[in-house]
């Protein structure tokens, strides 16, 4: 007979992606015994920019750096760095 824990997992690891990253957030969140207001403030705010210059083209972000994907999502300036050859592109510095 399969543990309760195991079973609420295998039906978590079934949802899609975004209801896994809500229930993920959730999880970590109810570990947090305290909550500072003003970190949780700064975040929003950070979020909120960063949303924003996405939508206006300001930063965009780019599927690879130096072959990882990962780093992808870290900001590209456009007004900051523009790539001088097709390498710098393609994720190859």
């Amino acid at each position: 007979m399969k543990s309760d824990t195991t079973e609420l997992l295998e039906k978590a690891l079934k949802l899609p992606a975004e209801a896994r990253a809500a229930l993920a957030g959730s999880l970590i969140e109810s570990l947090n015994e305290t909550v500072d207001e003003d970190a949780e403030a700064a975040s929003a705010d950070e979020i909120t920019r960063r949303i924003r210059e996405l939508d206006s083209g300001i930063i965009e972000t780019l599927p690879h750096i130096r072959g990882n994907p990962i780093l992808g999502w870290f900001r590209f300036d456009r007004e900051c760095h523009r790539p001088s050859s097709t390498s710098e592109t393609n994720g190859v510095m």
